[in-house]
């Protein structure tokens, strides 16, 4: 593109004409997704950077000043998203991954002698059913009991231990 024709893309972006988004998009977005390709690992991950890009372009369009092409600006932020990407993309693990792991190991997740034996009448029900999980209200409300007891203990009046020991052998 040549200064002139990127000067009159910019302006029409910035008013905010759509056709003028729209055929910059048919023009680049082919040599986006490519170089995209270059730094990421699959075209799906590909395709979301040159999105980003296109977001960041427009997010930030006030802010080209026009020192160089609009391309090269716009090459220049699919590189910086496609890098973030990448970083990104080294840090995950796909669940699909961790399925290989868990499938190979034949381990069972509950031990087997909490289930009654087979030659029961109600064999491989729980011998003992597990305990339940404490809601977080029962765990709310035993903290406000305890903090209510502990108050409720601190206002009871002092005894001597010559008292108590008194008190507990009449008992």
């Amino acid at each position: 593109m040549d200064p002139v024709a990127d000067k009159k893309i910019v302006d029409a972006l910035r008013r905010g004409d759509e056709a003028a988004f729209r055929g910059l998009v048919s023009t680049l977005q082919h040599g986006l997704l490519r170089i995209a390709r270059v730094w990421v690992k699959d075209r799906s991950s590909a395709e979301e950077v040159v999105q980003k890009t296109w977001m960041t372009a427009l997010e930030s369009l006030d802010r080209f000043e026009e020192r160089s092409s609009l391309g090269t600006w716009l090459y220049g932020i699919l590189v910086n998203v496609a890098r973030t990407q990448a970083r990104s993309d080294r840090r995950t693990v796909p669940l699909s991954s961790l399925a290989a792991d868990e499938a190979g190991e034949m381990a069972p997740s509950v031990e087997p002698d909490r289930f009654l034996p087979s030659d029961h009448r109600w064999a491989g029900h729980w011998a003992v059913a597990p305990l339940p999980f404490p809601s977080p209200d029962a765990a709310l409300e035993r903290t406000e009991l305890r903090a209510f007891l502990e108050l409720a203990i601190a206002k009871l009046p002092q005894f001597s231990s010559k008292f108590w020991s008194f008190a507990t052998s009449k008992g």
